[in-house]
C-alpha cells in the first residue's frame, strides 16, 4: 500500500504542484509571490509574507534533497539556485536588529513599518526554512543566523513580549499553538546541529515542548485544548472549549518525528498519540457532507472575543491544510501499527479530498470550501495562497516511503 501512494504523490509533486509554483517565483529578488487569488490563477498582490518565504525556502531545499536522492525528479540545479535566492533574500531584508523577522515586505524586500514583530509564527516559519537549507546545503551561516532568531523568539515567549497575526491570543489563555511550533522548530534546528555535529540542547528543548502539550494540554479522552486558562470560567468560554481537529493532527506526526528522532517512541506515546488522532478525526468528521470540520464548538450564548466570531462563521467550512495533513498521518499512524482502521481513514480522507479539493484548471488545491464541497472566495488567516502544507506532506510521504 504505502510503496504505491509514493508513487502517486511523486507523480503529483512532479507533474502538478511543483510546475504550478515554478511560475510564482521571483527571479529578481528572491523568494516567491503568494498574494494569489483563491481559484489560483491570478497574482493580486507582490508583497512577500515571510511567514510564506520562510515556509517555500523549508520547501525548495526538501525538494532538492529528495531529487539529490532520486526520491524525486525535479532540476537539482534549479532548485539549488532558487534556495540560494529565497535564502538571500531573507537574510538581506527579513532579519531585523534584534534578531526578530519582519512580517511583511515589499517585493524588493522593504520592510512596512507597521508590520515589524507582528507574528512570532513568521520568525519560526524563517528558523524552519533556514534551518532547513543549512542542512541541506551544509551552510554553517545560515545556520548560525537560525539559532541566533531562535533565540530571540525564546525569549520574548519567556518576556510575553510577542504578537500571533492573524489571530492574536486573549488575555487570560495560552495557546498550545506556540508550544506545538516550538517543538517542530526546536526538532528541526536539532537535526541541523546534527550535521554539524554540534554539541546543542534543541532536542531537549523539542521534548520538553511536547512534554508541555501531552501533559497540560490533551485531555484523557484525547481531546486537545487549543486555548487554556487557568480561569474555570474563560475555558469554559467557546473559545476556550471549541477543537480545532486538523491542528491536533498535524502536532501529532510533529511529536511523531521527535519521539523517532530520540529513539523513545514507546508503546505508551503511540497509544496516547493514536487516542488524540481518533477523537479528533471522529470528532471533526462531517458525516453528512464528508471532509473534516474546520472547528467543532459548543453552543455559547455570547461572544466574548474576537476570534469567537471566525469560530462560528467558519465551523463547517473545510480547508485544504487539515486534509493534507489528516493524509500523511493516517498514513504514518498506520505505519506504526499496522491497525487498520486508520489505512480506512486515510482511504476515506483521500477519496474526498481528491474529489473535492484539486482546482485541475491549475494543478494545485482549492483553499477553503463550504460545508457541501464547493470553492468559496475567503481569506484564510493571511491574504495568501500558501505553498506549504500540501507539498510538505507529500514531501514526507514519499521521504519516508519512497
Amino acid at each position: 500500500m504505502l510503496k504505491n501512494e509514493v508513487i502517486f504523490y511523486k507523480k503529483l509533486i512532479e507533474n502538478d504542484f511543483w510546475p504550478y509554483w515554478e511560475q510564482f517565483i521571483d527571479e529578481k529578488y528572491g523568494g516567491i509571490f503568494t498574494c494569489i487569488s483563491n481559484d489560483g490563477k491570478t497574482l493580486i498582490s507582490e508583497d512577500k509574507y515571510t511567514w510564506s518565504q520562510g515556509r517555500f525556502l523549508w520547501l525548495c531545499a526538501s525538494l532538492y534533497d529528495c531529487s539529490k536522492k532520486k526520491i524525486l525528479d525535479i532540476n537539482i540545479s534549479k532548485l539549488e539556485e532558487i534556495s540560494n535566492q529565497t535564502t538571500d533574500f531573507l537574510l538581506r531584508h527579513a532579519v531585523m536588529e534584534d534578531y526578530s523577522i519582519a512580517f511583511l515586505l515589499s517585493k524588493e524586500g522593504i520592510v512596512y513599518e507597521k508590520s515589524q514583530n507582528d507574528s512570532i509564527f513568521a520568525d519560526c516559519f524563517f528558523v524552519l526554512g533556514m534551518s532547513n537549507y543549512a542542512k541541506v546545503f551544509r551552510k554553517r551561516e545560515a545556520y548560525q543566523v537560525a539559532k541566533k532568531v531562535f533565540e530571540s523568539i525564546e525569549l520574548r515567549i519567556i518576556d510575553n513580549r510577542f504578537n500571533t497575526a492573524p489571530y492574536p491570543i486573549p488575555d487570560g489563555f495560552e495557546s498550545q499553538s506556540i508550544w506545538m511550533i516550538l517543538l517542530n522548530v526546536a526538532n528541526e534546528l536539532a537535526l541541523c546541529a546534527e550535521e554539524f555535529e554540534e554539541k546543542n540542547d534543541f532536542i531537549e528543548k523539542a521534548k520538553k515542548y511536547s512534554e508541555t502539550l501531552l501533559d497540560r494540554f490533551v485531555k484523557n479522552n484525547g481531546q486537545v485544548i487549543e486555548f487554556l486558562s487557568e480561569n474555570k470560567i474563560l475555558q469554559n468560554s467557546l473559545l476556550g472549549s471549541h477543537i480545532n481537529p486538523g491542528h491536533t493532527i498535524e502536532a501529532i506526526w510533529f511529536h511523531t518525528h521527535l519521539y523517532e528522532h530520540l529513539g523513545e517512541l514507546t508503546p505508551k506515546i503511540i497509544e496516547k498519540l493514536e487516542k488524540m488522532f481518533i477523537f479528533n478525526f471522529d470528532i471533526g468528521w462531517d458525516n453528512d457532507y464528508g471532509g473534516l470540520l474546520r472547528f467543532v464548538y459548543p453552543n455559547s450564548e455570547k461572544i466574548q472575543f474576537p476570534m469567537e466570531q471566525l469560530i462560528i462563521d467558519t465551523a463547517t467550512t473545510k480547508l485544504w491544510w487539515p486534509h493534507s495533513e489528516t493524509l500523511y498521518t493516517s498514513l504514518l499512524i498506520y505505519d506504526l501499527t499496522k491497525n487498520n482502521i486508520y489505512s480506512t481513514i486515510y482511504e476515506k480522507v483521500k477519496a474526498y479530498t481528491f474529489e473535492k479539493f484539486p482546482n485541475r484548471d491549475v494543478g494545485e488545491w482549492y483553499q477553503i470550501l463550504d460545508q457541501a464541497g464547493s470553492p468559496i472566495n475567503k481569506v484564510v488567516a493571511l491574504p495568501v495562497k500558501d505553498p506549504f502544507h500540501i507539498l510538505r506532506n507529500f514531501i514526507c510521504i514519499v521521504r519516508r516511503w519512497g
